[in-house]
């Protein structure tokens, strides 16, 4: 198995509720610079882009958000109050956008 197969099945979970974006914006990780990320580019049609080492306020923000999932998803999946968490992080309104990002994101 190569280090993007469990990349792949996340993705392909994301674009099945969510569709297949235009672009997808990545880090420079080993799994998103293989032959099979590459492969699975054209095959679901969407463009990579890569974030530039020239940002790494948005990477680090990013990571930083990221870790901060990671944290809250291990202790919430021990007691299932994942759902929990994220529908109420999906339908509270976001600082900068006063919109919440399920609305954001579904349009409604």
């Amino acid at each position: 198995m190569t280090e993007f197969e469990s990349t792949r099945k996340k993705l392909k979970k994301v674009f099945s509720i969510h569709g297949i974006p235009e672009v997808v914006q990545t880090d420079n990780g080993p799994p998103l610079n293989s032959h099979a990320f590459h492969e699975f580019t054209d095959e679901m049609g969407f463009r990579h882009k890569r974030i530039t080492p020239l940002h790494p306020k948005a990477q680090g923000q990013v990571e930083g958000f990221n870790k901060l999932v990671n944290k809250i998803d291990a202790i919430a999946t021990q007691d299932g109050a994942i759902v929990d968490l994220l529908q109420t992080y999906r339908r509270t309104p976001h600082p900068s956008t006063r919109m919440p990002p399920y609305q954001l994101l579904m349009g409604r």
